[in-house]
């Protein structure tokens, strides 16, 4: 599966990339992520780390294209029983955003796109796996640091829902995603 979600980045890489003229940026994004499902929080934790990978091409003036890839894994406790549960999650995203100086070296950016979740959970001896589509929208403000690289602090949610279907009998409703804050280091060129 992790074969897969190269594939769809470099895809999306590919989809965005050729069309501006020469004008990328590749970004680092630190996240800590407040997942959205209670059921989620009780197993793993309120908050999760969430490295991300950005890359993006100025398409006309202000307008952006983007393509980015994050993952996470947490280890938990279920309760009651005490038994051990793990949670890898995937996501890649294609968006657009708008990007708006501000005074000095400060710019604040705002981006949506579609976000496509992987998510893996092994409990209790059974292993479960869903792919999901979703959304996601950030808000970024930066600021240039010299010769190409800036740095800033990004707030966002990313969101996709479905069902638990490993017991047909009893399905359970989850979502995937957050929160997220994060610090951002990048480099534009």
């Amino acid at each position: 599966m992790k074969n897969k979600l190269i594939v769809l980045v470099l895809l999306m890489a590919a989809a965005v990339l050729p069309a501006a003229d020469k004008r990328f940026a590749v970004s680092l994004t630190g996240n800590v992520m407040l997942p959205a499902d209670s059921a989620f929080k009780d197993v793993y934790g309120k908050t999760v780390i969430l490295p991300e990978l950005q890359i993006g091409t100025r398409l006309k003036g202000p307008l952006y294209a983007f393509a980015a890839f994050g993952l996470t894994s947490k280890t938990g406790t279920i309760p009651v029983l005490g038994d051990e549960a793990q949670a890898d999650q995937q996501m890649g995203s294609l968006g657009v955003g708008v990007s708006m100086p501000l005074a000095g070296r400060l710019a604040l950016a705002c981006q949506v796109g579609g976000c496509y979740f992987h998510v893996k959970e092994e409990a209790l001896g059974m292993s479960f796996s869903a792919s999901k589509l979703g959304f996601r929208a950030d808000a970024l403000l930066t600021t240039r640091l010299g010769g190409g690289l800036y740095g800033g602090v990004q707030l966002g949610y990313r969101s996709a829902k479905g069902e638990n279907d490993v017991d047909p009998a009893n399905k359970v409703s989850f979502t995937l995603g957050g929160f997220t804050a994060g610090v951002t280091l990048g480099l534009s060129f």
